[in-house]
């Protein structure tokens, strides 16, 4: 029987990882941000582990931390993330190897839960792994046009939707706090909007974040992305304290993203009256939550809130 050895990641490994990385996801960039994303989070460092079998770089999987308000409580919940594996190693348990060690570790961390949104080909591995489906939330997509334009560059200073104004987010401060906290009763379970978070999430990240703000009202951030074929708006956060907020930052996210072909969001399920009349319907894709308790007995929040986001989609 082939063994597969887990060893801790060392950035004298670096290369080896990102040619993993970028060898399975087809995408030379696949790897290129290991620093940002599991060394500079202000929440907890990540945790990134490798397998070898034979001697030989097979895979790798991570866990990232995010801070969450859980039944009125903050959080540090488990995010696993960034896992492959090479196509000639696959079949000898090289995820469930690593994910079950990187939870352990993640205890030693603070962490007592662990949350995910998993792909199809993790989906089943993870319930046999003890983990449990929590929610299932629906894609929601708004149409802009039929064929894709380039995109245009941000649009500069505020802009006035109604009697909402919508203006650009250098940095995310005590504002944004402020304005996350209005909001949050009506969200349940969450990632909370802590400043220093969003700041490293959408200011600090190697991609181009649009990031509004609507006053003490909510926030939003949108990115431009090629997904499933199609130029799309992909709105990773929308938090606001009413519909008139939310109408007036999703037309914000429109105005951005001219070019693109539709807008997509993995949307909260509050204020629906807003997003439909943003012009947002349903779509046939679902996208479903799994947890597990880290710790003996810890409950699991029954209805957790991501957005696109929250996870490791954008």
């Amino acid at each position: 029987m082939t063994e597969v050895t887990a060893v801790g990641y060392e950035p004298s490994r670096r290369a080896e990882l990102v040619e993993l990385m970028a060898a399975v996801w087809g995408d030379p960039e696949a790897g290129e941000h290991i620093e940002w994303w599991f060394d500079e989070s202000p929440v907890a460092p990540g945790v990134i582990l490798l397998a070898e079998v034979g001697g030989e770089l097979a895979g790798t999987l991570g866990m990232s931390y995010v801070p969450m308000l859980i039944d009125g409580r903050r959080e540090v919940v488990a995010m696993p993330v960034r896992g492959v594996s090479l196509e000639q190693f696959r079949g000898l348990g090289i995820f469930s190897k690593l994910e079950l060690e990187n939870e352990a570790a993640s205890v030693e961390k603070g962490a007592r839960i662990a949350l995910t949104i998993p792909n199809p080909l993790s989906h089943s591995i993870f319930l046999r792994l003890g983990w449990q489906e929590l929610r299932t939330q629906r894609v929601w997509v708004r149409p802009l046009r039929l064929r894709a334009a380039a995109g245009r560059p941000a649009l500069p200073g505020p802009r006035r939707y109604g009697e909402v104004e919508v203006e650009p987010v250098e940095r995310f401060d005590e504002s944004t706090e402020a304005a996350w906290r209005r909001a949050a009763p009506l969200y349940g379970d969450q990632v909370i909007g802590e400043a220093g978070y969003l700041n490293w999430r959408y200011v600090d990240a190697p991609h181009d974040y649009r990031r509004f703000q609507a006053g003490d009202d909510g926030y939003a951030v949108v990115r431009r992305m090629r997904e499933r074929g199609l130029e799309t708006g992909m709105i990773c956060t929308l938090v606001a304290a009413t519909g008139k907020a939310t109408r007036a930052l999703l037309a914000r996210c429109a105005e951005e993203m001219r070019g693109a072909q539709m807008l997509a969001a993995l949307r909260p399920p509050v204020h629906t009256a807003a997003w439909l009349a943003a012009g947002f319907v349903p779509s046939p894709r679902t996208m479903t939550t799994l947890g597990k308790p880290l710790v003996e007995g810890e409950p699991l929040p029954a209805h957790p809130v991501y957005q696109f986001g929250d996870h490791d989609f954008t």
